[in-house]
């Protein structure tokens, strides 16, 4: 029911922005937004619903009128660690859940559609990218500089690779729990192995 068009941290790591809509389809007329709210990954559920942790970015106010679409955008600064996990999106891995409400103008076309198209919860992945990718970077300018042996596979690469596939087929699959797990190992596997950001350059044994 719900796209999003837009849900990523900044590279600056100082704000996570949401940009959601309920699809523009026969069947979802009378439908809207209720609530968005953002939760730190080591509160979720199994189900991938929130927890009283949550911040919510969006409600609606009683006798508003209904959206069908949001954007919005949560600063780093308004993080509490007490409350809410964190304190920053740096390394960090959050649910975005988007609950809708509303009566169907055309019950029956909904009723058509695949199963789950009348689910009026979605909840979205957001990722500190930027830090995942300086880490793999890091492990291929090792592999291109790499004085001894030029085709040795840096220690722990294939440990990011792995875990990284893995948490690809997990959020693809909505499999939230597991995520949750492997972002956790993940996280843990790239701090412990001694992965060397770097911008290129050689080694000094002119190579």
């Amino acid at each position: 029911m719900v796209i999003f068009n837009e849900l990523r941290i900044t590279e600056d790591k100082e704000c996570l922005i949401v940009d959601c809509s309920i699809e523009d389809i026969d069947g979802y007329d009378g439908m809207y937004i209720d609530s968005v709210t953002v939760e730190y990954y080591k509160n979720v559920t199994e189900d991938g619903s929130a927890s009283d942790h949550a911040i919510t970015m969006y409600e609606k106010a009683d006798g508003a009128v209904g959206i069908t679409s949001y954007r919005g955008t949560l600063k780093a600064s308004s993080l509490d660690k007490d409350t809410f996990g964190t304190d920053t999106f740096a390394g960090g891995l959050f649910f975005i859940t988007v609950s809708c409400d509303g009566t169907p103008e055309n019950p029956e076309i909904l009723a058509s559609y695949a199963c789950g198209a009348d689910n009026t919860i979605d909840v979205g992945v957001a990722l500190d990218w930027h830090s995942v990718y300086s880490l793999g970077i890091g492990y291929a300018a090792k592999l291109a500089y790499n004085c001894e042996d030029p085709c040795a596979i840096p220690d722990g690469f294939e440990n990011f690779i792995l875990y990284w596939y893995a948490l690809q087929l997990a959020i693809s699959t909505c499999d939230w729990f597991q995520v949750r797990k492997l972002w956790d190992k993940f996280m843990r596997a790239l701090a412990g192995n001694g992965a060397v950001v770097s911008s290129g350059g050689g080694c000094g044994c002119n190579k």
